[in-house]
């Protein structure tokens, strides 16, 4: 199952709203932009990965392994509304899927955009 379209960030001018309104958290692998938009029901993200991460394969790479673990382990764990900014670092491309999910999740308890835990 792929991020859908309705979550993905794509045009470049959500970036820069993100990144210059909102807030940003840095980890060793990754950084996270983001901003919160109470009124909508979902979160949507926007990946970056320049060229200092590698070439065209590994970049690749990176952008397919954070887009498991957002769909697959934390996306339901992301508060809705939240607007969000991943930009990889040249470290993520050496990083185990785990090392990138535990990273991001650290990101995302210091950004307070995890849901509580409340029945």
């Amino acid at each position: 199952m792929k991020l859908p379209r309705s979550r993905r960030i794509q045009k470049g001018a959500e970036f820069a709203e993100i990144r210059r309104q909102g807030s940003s958290h840095a980890g060793r692998f990754l950084v996270l932009g983001y901003a919160r938009e109470g009124a909508k029901d979902e979160f949507s993200v926007g990946l970056i990965t320049s060229k200092k991460v590698g070439n065209a394969v590994t970049r690749n790479r990176v952008r397919r392994r954070l887009r498991a673990i957002l769909q697959k382990s934390i996306g339901e764990k992301i508060q809705p509304g939240s607007r969000m900014v991943l930009i990889a670092r040249n470290y993520a491309a050496r990083a185990t899927s785990e090392q990138l999910e535990k990273e991001l999740m650290w990101l995302l308890h210091r950004a307070k955009l995890v849901k509580s835990k409340k029945p």
